[in-house]
């Protein structure tokens, strides 16, 4: 699914830009990261309470299991869709244009365009509910197979309406919002195969299961609103304000580069998480300590490779893919191979520590040191353009995997760790190689 959804992506990029136009294509880019922050609409609560979901599940308590799932189910339907509609109600005032020097795109499309995405959020929480059923049942493989069908048949239906019916952006993001639609179905139908946990439960939400999970939920919310939002999206905002739409098309084009061996390396580290979590329950920590260790290593030097593979290749597959539009810039691009590599030191342990709902204590300095970053880089864009802002990102990324080392290290409480250190010396690969495909694989019965 993963190298499927980052396929697409690159797939797309050829096709809009030839479409609608470097701008045309960045202003796309922008309206997009300015409305990701309204994924956090659930708070954080939901994700967590996914995540007990799977805990309790490995931990052989599937009554745990189900009381998470219909609290986090409730919760998405008295907070997360009438948050959402409020965000609704609020893009209907929003100068879209003046804020993101939009040429292209009108203040009425990108309205269309906000209440499209607004409602593929809502779809995209429930569905990500039922892949957190399937997950706590092991069927990774299913879920990963859905939704990388889903995104194949998404990228065609994308590619059908932007070439042979001239769509413009509303266009794709109403169908970006119907095959979430179409995804959601498939995952309901598939959870109900598995487990009697329905849907469309309404029953009452469990106050204390909400107070139980706040402090996890905002430690979530603020982790991902610092990596995922602020120095993920952020930059494309800035550019926008900064430089305008074809800045956010160069420095966007760059980074799906990246995301595509970005997203070969997390079929290593998603299911690892889960590995890890699970030993740390058992009372195994090294092992955890140890499985953390190795999976870094195994991702950095997997990243390494398509990093080279991306260096020699460029010089011809840049021109070929952006069809002419975008010109390659070696040094542009080892300055996302350095965030890519960056962020891939402390990947493992954040996703673990979330996946442990532990996220909490270096969420609170993970905000402010990205909100730095971005703003370093934004000072840097005025001065040397995406350049500038790819070396404020860079530094950004180094942080965060600072901190996320050391708090992987307080967190598994090993004796004599110390993960810099150990990321740099041999490991175990059997032990790797006997959790991951455990996890890809195994199809556990509830």
């Amino acid at each position: 699914m993963r190298v499927a959804s980052a396929l697409s992506t690159v797939a797309l990029v050829p096709i809009l830009i030839g479409a609608w136009g470097v701008q045309g294509y960045g202003e796309w880019v922008a309206l997009v990261a300015l409305i990701s922050y309204a994924s956090y609409a659930n708070f954080g609560v939901v994700t967590i309470g996914g995540n007990e979901v799977v805990m309790g599940m490995g931990a052989g308590d599937p009554a745990r299991a189900k009381r998470s799932f219909r609290n986090a189910l409730a919760f998405s339907h008295l907070v997360v869709v009438p948050t959402l509609l409020a965000a609704a109600c609020a893009a209907s005032v929003v100068p879209f244009g003046r804020i993101l020097n939009l040429a292209q795109v009108s203040d009425a499309e990108a309205r269309l365009i906000a209440w499209l995405a607004l409602a593929q959020v809502a779809v995209t929480t429930y569905r990500g509910l039922g892949a957190f059923v399937l997950n706590a049942h092991g069927r990774y493989a299913v879920t990963y197979t859905t939704e990388g069908c889903v995104r194949l048949l998404e990228l065609g239906s994308v590619a059908t309406a932007v070439v042979w019916f001239g769509a413009r952006q509303t266009g794709l993001a109403a169908t970006l919002a119907l095959f979430s639609l179409i995804e959601l179905v498939a995952f309901v139908l598939l959870v109900r195969r598995i487990a009697d946990w329905s849907f469309w439960h309404m029953g009452p939400l469990d106050r204390g299961w909400v107070r139980s999970l706040l402090r996890p939920g905002f430690g979530f919310f603020l982790a991902n609103l610092s990596s995922q939002n602020i120095l993920l999206q952020g930059p494309r905002i800035a550019l926008a304000i900064v430089s305008g739409g074809s800045a956010v098309a160069l420095y966007n084009v760059y980074g799906i580069v990246l995301r595509l061996a970005d997203q070969i390396v997390l079929l290593i580290s998603a299911p690892l998480e889960v590995e890890v979590v699970q030993a740390w329950h058992q009372g195994e920590k090294g092992r955890a300590y140890r499985l953390i260790i190795l999976g870094t290593q195994v991702s950095v030097l997997v990243l390494i490779a398509c990093g080279v593979a991306l260096l020699a290749s460029g010089p011809w597959f840049f021109p070929v893919w952006t069809a002419g539009r975008i010109a390659f810039d070696i040094g542009l691009l080892w300055l996302f191979l350095a965030i890519a590599l960056a962020a891939q030191f402390g990947r493992i342990a954040s996703q673990t520590l979330t996946a442990a709902n532990r996220i909490f204590e270096v969420s609170v300095l993970m905000l402010p040191l990205s909100l730095v970053a971005v703003g370093l880089g934004t000072i840097l864009a005025a001065m040397l353009g995406v350049q500038g802002m790819a070396l404020g990102i860079v530094a950004g990324e180094v942080l965060l995997s600072l901190l996320m080392l050391r708090a992987i290290r307080a967190w598994t409480g090993e004796p004599g760790a110390a993960p810099l250190r150990d990321l740099f010396r041999p490991g175990d690969l059997k032990l790797l190689a006997a959790a991951v495909p455990h996890r890809l694989l195994r199809r556990r019965r509830p």
